[in-house]
């Protein structure tokens, strides 16, 4: 069957390569449908708990994202100069048509009252003219507790402007654009940073279109440079080179005709393959020039050999490949899922096209004139026959040797801590985490999230007893760790209470009376005033909104365990301390419930440590099973997979003692490694049960097996290595990792075939050596 395949492919080239170029017209037309998605909090299934509840609070609070200019200052903002700047930036966000709401130092909200009535006006109508007015203006703004480190610093160097976005508001990089394009024409001499989440997801989108056209002619300059130095040749480089091209656009436009999109972990599928799908070229080609070199046959024959011995391997490796890849199905993440699968099927493309485009090209090309043996080519070799002999002297202390790194390694992996932070994706020192900083410095935190209190009955947040439970929930989360700051609607009604008592500091409480309460807000609202978050308009719920620092995800889940804690002793439906007395003796029952970004990222957290075990067990189980099937013997499955075991242990442990978090990205890895690493073990053990059925005992078989299918090896190893370290230099400090990682199990799972696998064979010969292949 693989003879007539073959003969095939030889005889109708034109057909093959005239059928190829049809399908990549067809699946380049549809590139340009792909589009990008970059909100982590879309990663999570939609009927997910901490979805769900993030969904409802934007329907009824509105949107939940922190979204700030921050404006610093080196002496102070309260300057003619710089307020009109101010001022000029609030008018111009406010135009924009996906804007809902803009706050800042000029256009807030600033309450005065006395003993019969309660005024709301804007904080600066004009800018002052006089010191007189500036001073005026400096006193009443840093007096509100209301905007003193929510507008404007403590300290009165710095303004924030905040900016809601409408409700279901999707695309937000166009309206984020818009605001650095405003923010930018103002910089100078004060320093201008827009910041929040927006803006991260902006930036992010942003850096997967550059990236994408950096990392792609980067990448096949990469792969020239190997298949050059591998090959020596015109034909060596431009046909493997050709196939991981079009696989790729093969792979980008099933996207598109699907209608997936890149995501910060999907996007750089195009690249990963190329340097995956390089593999099956060189393999090709690697045996066409071994075949060709034998001579006394013609092209056809050749050709026809290359095919029928490289369809076996080439096809185990794709497919174990693939199932590492598609082990990522497992994870309850669709951004890795959507990675998974179209990778996967990229890499049967570029198999596909290995053996069959190649092939074709082939049978029309003449026969090499002399051997194609490249320096690198003839150190391999040299290297490899030296090693060959270094084996048989020392297998023994090879395998022990192996299972002593495996033991060092694997006692290091419980120290690995998981990270889903967009800021640690970015790292340290990026100017969007600078920006996020600036917030941190100035205004309590770069990070918001919520409580919801729901009381269920109309005006039910105007009970004093309601009140003073929120009042103790927000002192409780005041004492946490991160936690910079709390906003509610005990906020407002202290504020209002003291200034309708002659501004006096001692009415900064809560007042007994349900009446009076009812009395300030009907004022507040009668004036203008704008609840916000704070309460619907019935005050039959309202959040807490929490302010903190950007701390690592495992800090975050302490936070979020602590908040649930305190939620569920002290609003649990089973709780006393939920029930609240009204002022006319009926009860209340007050529920409370986490909303917004934290839960969102702990919830991320939970997934990935979830999806890693099941992506790796799933892995490791399907590729056995393949190499299994196709060598028709499970010892050959189990003896490709010690080398990935070694690889895994070496990944991980290293992770850890380097403090290197498992993420969305590295917590691929390990599928990766052993979807890919795996192919030097097949590509080792046919080889070597190749030769030893053609009659050569192991030790023969074994040199032969390195000097010839280990020099494919060690290309494909060196493409996969150089290919992943392209990674580098994306923007992204998550994929820097994840490449780095990725170009170091390549390492390692080569040169675990290379000594493992032969010290295992050389001790100990399985039955499966001795079943010929069929031809």
């Amino acid at each position: 069957m693989r003879r007539a395949l073959a003969q095939k492919i030889v005889d109708h080239p034109w057909w093959v390569i005239g059928g190829v170029l049809i399908v990549t017209v067809f699946f380049a037309s549809a590139i340009p449908r792909i589009r990008f998605e970059q909100d982590f909090e879309a990663f999570l299934p939609q009927d997910d708990p901490a979805t769900i509840a993030l969904h409802r609070a934007e329907e009824r609070y509105g949107d939940q994202k922190l979204f700030m200019v921050a404006v610093e200052t080196d002496d102070t903002i309260f300057k003619p100069e710089t307020l009109k700047k101010l001022k000029e930036m609030e008018e111009l966000f406010e135009q924009i048509p996906e804007v809902d709401e803009v706050r800042g130092p000029t256009n807030s909200q600033v309450i005065y009252g006395s003993e019969t009535a309660i005024t709301v006006a804007t904080a600066l109508p004009e800018i002052p003219e006089t010191p007189e007015e500036l001073q005026a203006y400096k006193e009443r703004v840093l007096g509100d507790r209301l905007l003193r480190g929510f507008v404007v610093s403590e300290d009165g160097k710095a303004a924030g402007i905040l900016i809601r976005l409408k409700t279901g508001e999707e695309e937000t990089v166009g309206v984020v654009n818009s605001v650095l394009e405003i923010a930018e024409r103002y910089q100078g001499p004060e320093r201008i940073y827009v910041g929040g989440m927006p803006r991260l997801n902006q930036f992010i989108a942003e850096s997967m279109r550059k990236d994408l056209s950096v990392l792609f002619p980067v990448m096949i300059l990469v792969i020239i440079i190997v298949l050059y130095l591998s090959f020596n040749s015109l034909h060596g480089v431009a046909l493997p080179l050709v196939t991981v091209v079009l696989s790729a656009i093969w792979e980008m436009g099933t996207m598109g005709w699907l209608g997936a999109p890149f995501t910060p972990f999907s996007f750089i599928a195009p690249v990963v393959l190329m340097a995956v799908g390089t593999a099956y070229g060189i393999h090709v080609l690697n045996k066409y020039y071994e075949e060709a070199h034998q001579g006394g046959r013609s092209r056809t024959e050749i050709v026809v050999a290359t095919v029928t011995a490289m369809l076996s391997p080439t096809a185990m490796a794709a497919l174990t490949t693939v199932a590492g890849f598609f082990a990522l199905l497992s994870s309850t993440l669709w951004p890795q899922r959507d990675f998974g699968i179209y990778t996967g099927i990229g890499v049967l493309y570029a198999g596909f096209l290995a053996l069959t485009l190649i092939p074709a090209i082939l049978a029309l090309m003449p026969l090499p004139r002399r051997e194609h043996q490249s320096l690198l080519a003839r150190w391999l070799r040299a290297g490899l026959a030296s090693l060959a002999h270094l084996i048989e002297r020392t297998a023994v202390i090879i395998l022990i040797g192996a299972g002593a790194v495996a033991v060092v390694w694997a006692v290091g992996i419980p120290r690995l801590k998981i990270e889903t932070s967009a800021k640690d994706f970015l790292g340290k020192g990026h100017p969007v985490v600078e920006a996020l900083d600036v917030l941190e410095r100035h205004f309590g935190g770069s990070l918001q999230t919520g409580i919801e209190i729901d009381v269920g009955v109309r005006d039910g947040l105007k009970e004093p007893e309601v009140l003073n439970k929120i009042l103790a929930l927000q002192e409780f989360l005041e004492t946490l760790p991160a936690v910079r700051r709390t906003t509610s609607i005990t906020n407002l009604v202290r504020e209002l209470n003291q200034k309708f008592h002659a501004d006096d500091p001692n009415y900064y409480v809560i007042p007994d009376d349900r009446k009076l309460i009812s009395q300030l807000l009907l004022l507040f609202t009668f004036q203008g005033g704008s609840l916000g978050q704070m309460a619907l308009t019935d005050f039959s719920a309202g959040e807490v909104i929490v302010s903190l620092e950007w701390v690592s995800s495992t800090e975050m889940a302490k936070l979020v365990a602590e908040i649930q804690r305190y939620l569920d002793e002290h609003f649990a439906p089973t709780a006393t301390a939920s029930v609240a007395l009204t002022s006319d003796g009926s009860l209340l029952q007050i529920k409370a419930e986490q909303v917004g970004t934290m839960p969102i990222y702990v919830r991320l957290m939970d997934q990935i440590r979830t999806s890693q075990i099941w992506s790796l067990l799933t892995s490791v189980g399907s590729s056995w099973v393949i190499v299994s099937l196709l060598m028709g013997s499970v010892i050959a499955g189990a003896l490709c997979i010690v080398p990935l075991v070694l690889t895994i242990l070496t990944e991980f442990g290293l992770m850890a003692y380097l403090g290197l978090p498992l993420d969305m990205s590295t917590m691929m890895i390990g599928s990766i490694a052993i979807g890919i690493g795996i192919d030097y073990a097949i590509h080792f053990v046919e080889r070597y049960r190749l030769e030893f059925a053609l009659g050569r005992d192991a030790r023969r078989a074994l040199e032969h097996t390195l000097t010839h299918t280990g020099v494919g090896i060690s290309y494909n190893a060196l493409a996969l290595t150089l290919g992943f370290g392209v990674l580098w230099i994306s923007t992204f400090k998550g994929l820097n990792t994840f490449g780095s990682l990725v170009a170091l199990t390549m390492v390692v799972s080569a040169t675990s075939a290379f000594t493992i696998i032969p010290a295992i064979l050389l001790l100990w010969k399985p039955k499966f050596l001795t079943k010929r292949a069929q031809a």
